[in-house]
C-alpha cells in the first residue's frame, strides 16, 4: 500500500476477508483509492448486513463513497434517515451518498435539516440533521440546492455553517461572499477564517476595509492570515493607501493583538510615518508588541531614529545583564537583535562602542550578541586592519573551552572577517572551514569569508544525506 502497488489488490482483498477489521482499516482505503472493482460487491454486502461489525461497516461505507458506487445509494439513504443508527454511521453514510449521487437528494436534505431546526437545540448533537443535510449536498446543484445552502450557511452550529458556506461558494460565489461578510464576526474561529478567505478573494478596497478589524482577532492564525493578506494587497499601488489606513488605524489603538500585526504590516510596507508610534511601543507590556515594533523600525531604516534607538539599545544592554525572568530577558534580547541589525544596515558608527560590548564571551542573549557581530562586520566593511579582526578570529576558534563559543556567534564572526577582508586571519578561516566543513554554518561562513578575501571559489554545496531506518521493507 505504501508503494501504491495496485497489482497486489486481489491478495490484499483476500487478506481482509481472513483477518477482518485490523487489516481492513489499512487495506480498504487503498482498494477504494485504486477503484478495485471486485471489492465493490463485498463492500455492498457489508453495509447491507445488519450483523456486520460497525467498524467494518463504516469502512465499507467510506469505500463505496470514494468509488461512487451507484448500487449503494438505496442502502446509504436508509442509514442516513434511520435515527436508530449511531450518529457517526449516519454521517459517514451521508458523506458517501453525497459523493455517489449528483441529483435527487435535495428533498431528503431539506427534510433532515427541518427535523433538527429547533431553536432551543440549535447546536451540538441537536445539529446532526443539518450536518447530514450539508453532507448530502456535496454534489447537488440547482436553485433548490443553493437556497437550502444559503440557509445552512448561517446556521448557529459552526460546523454546519462552515461546510455549507464552502459548498455554496462552489455553486454561487456571490451569495457566499455576502454571507461571508456577515460571518466575519462569528464566534467560531474556523468560521471566521473561512469568511476571511472568501472576503479577501476580490482583492479590492472593500475587502481591505472588512478585513482590517481582524488584525486584532483573538485567533493567532487568523490575524496572521489577515496581516499577510493585507501585506500582499498593499503591494498593489492602487490599494496601498487603503491597506496603510487599516494598519495606521490599528496601530493607533490599544488592543495588543492588533498592535502586533499592525506594526508588522506597516514595517513590511515601509510606512515611515509610523515610526513615532513604533518608538513609543518599544516599551509596551506585551512582548509581542515590543518586539514587533523593533522589527518594524529595522525594516523602516530611518536615519533620524538611530540616536534615540541607540539610547534604547544601551538601556537594553543594561537590562540584559540584570536579574530578570527568562521571558523578560528573551524580550530584551529579541529587541536588541533587531536594533543591532539596523545599526549595521545603516553603518551607524556611533553604535560601535555599544556593539563591541557584546563581543567578549558572556552569558548574555545569543541573539543580541550574534546580531552585534553581524552589525560590526557591516560597520567596518572593507577595513582589513580593523582591530576587531583578531578578536573575531578568536571567537571563531573558541571551540575547546568550557563552555565553547556559541555556534551562531562563531558563524557571524566568520562573516565579519569576510566583510573586513581580514587577510591576516586567513589561517584561522582555513582551519575552521576544513574543520566545520560545508555541513555547518560556521564552515560555510569561513569558506565564504575566504572567497571574499582571496577570490577563491567556495567548494560545491554539500549534499546532506539522511538515512532513516525502521521501514517495513528494507534492503538486506
Amino acid at each position: 500500500m505504501a508503494l501504491d502497488a495496485s497489482s497486489a489488490a486481489a491478495e490484499l482483498a483476500a487478506a481482509v476477508e481472513q483477518d477482518g477489521l485490523l487489516l481492513a482499516r489499512l487495506v480498504d482505503p487503498a482498494l477504494a483509492r485504486w477503484n478495485h472493482l471486485p471489492s465493490r460487491d463485498g463492500w455492498l454486502a457489508r453495509i447491507e448486513d445488519t450483523a456486520t461489525p460497525a467498524g467494518l461497516r463504516l469502512l465499507a461505507i467510506d469505500a463505496l463513497g470514494t468509488v461512487r458506487e451507484p448500487r449503494a445509494a438505496t442502502t446509504l439513504a436508509k442509514i442516513v434517515t434511520d435515527s436508530d443508527f449511531p450518529p457517526e454511521m449516519r454521517l459517514a453514510a451521508a458523506r458517501a451518498l453525497g459523493n455517489v449521487s449528483e441529483s435527487g437528494l435535495v428533498e431528503m436534505a431539506a427534510g433532515l435539516a427541518a427535523t433538527s431546526a429547533v431553536p432551543s437545540l440549535a447546536t451540538g448533537p441537536a445539529a446532526l440533521g443539518r450536518l447530514l443535510a450539508v453532507a448530502l449536498l456535496e454534489r447537488q446543484s440547482g436553485d433548490a440546492t443553493t437556497t437550502l445552502l444559503r440557509s445552512l450557511a448561517t446556521d448557529p452550529e459552526p460546523s454546519v455553517a462552515t461546510l455549507a458556506l464552502t459548498r455554496l461558494d462552489a455553486l454561487d460565489p456571490v451569495a457566499a461572499l455576502t454571507i461571508a461578510h456577515d460571518s466575519l464576526a462569528a464566534p467560531d474561529a474556523g468560521q471566521r477564517h473561512l469568511a476571511a478567505r472568501l472576503t479577501a478573494r476580490p482583492g479590492d478596497a472593500d475587502c481591505i476595509g472588512r478585513l482590517g478589524p481582524l488584525l486584532g482577532d483573538r485567533n493567532p492564525s487568523l490575524r496572521r492570515f489577515v496581516a499577510g493578506t493585507l501585506a500582499d494587497l498593499g503591494a498593489d499601488a492602487a490599494l496601498r493607501q487603503a491597506v496603510i489606513d487599516q494598519g495606521v488605524g490599528a496601530l493607533a489603538g490599544d488592543p495588543w493583538r492588533a498592535l502586533e500585526q499592525a506594526a508588522l504590516l506597516l514595517g513590511h510596507l515601509d510606512h515611515e510615518p509610523a515610526a513615532e508610534r513604533l518608538m513609543a511601543l518599544l516599551d509596551h507590556d506585551r512582548h509581542e508588541v515590543a518586539v514587533s515594533a523593533a522589527w518594524a523600525l529595522r525594516k523602516l531604516e530611518i536615519a533620524e531614529t538611530l540616536l534615540p534607538l541607540l539610547a534604547y539599545a544601551t538601556k537594553l544592554r543594561e537590562q540584559l545583564q540584570a536579574q530578570a525572568p527568562p521571558d523578560v530577558l528573551s524580550k530584551f534580547g529579541r529587541q536588541a537583535q533587531q536594533l543591532h541589525q539596523l545599526f549595521g544596515i545603516l553603518r551607524f558608527r556611533a553604535a560601535g562602542p555599544l556593539l563591541r560590548e557584546y563581543v567578549p564571551k558572556a552569558q548574555i542573549d545569543i541573539r543580541a550578541r550574534s546580531a552585534a557581530f553581524w552589525a560590526l562586520g557591516l560597520i567596518h566593511e572593507d577595513e582589513p586592519d580593523c582591530d576587531l579582526a583578531p578578536v573575531f578570529a578568536e571567537r571563531l576558534a573558541d571551540v575547546t573551552s568550557l563552555p565553547p563559543e556559541s555556534g551562531v556567534v562563531r558563524w557571524m564572526a566568520a562573516v565579519g572577517l569576510g566583510r573586513f577582508k581580514a587577510e591576516s586571519q586567513l589561517e584561522t578561516l582555513r582551519t575552521f572551514a576544513n574543520r566545520d566543513t560545508m555541513f555547518a554554518e560556521s564552515g560555510v561562513a569561513s569558506y565564504w569569508a575566504i572567497w571574499q578575501i582571496t577570490g577563491e571559489a567556495m567548494p560545491p554545496e554539500a549534499v546532506d544525506i539522511t538515512r532513516i531506518g525502521g521501514w517495513f521493507l528494507e534492503p538486506p
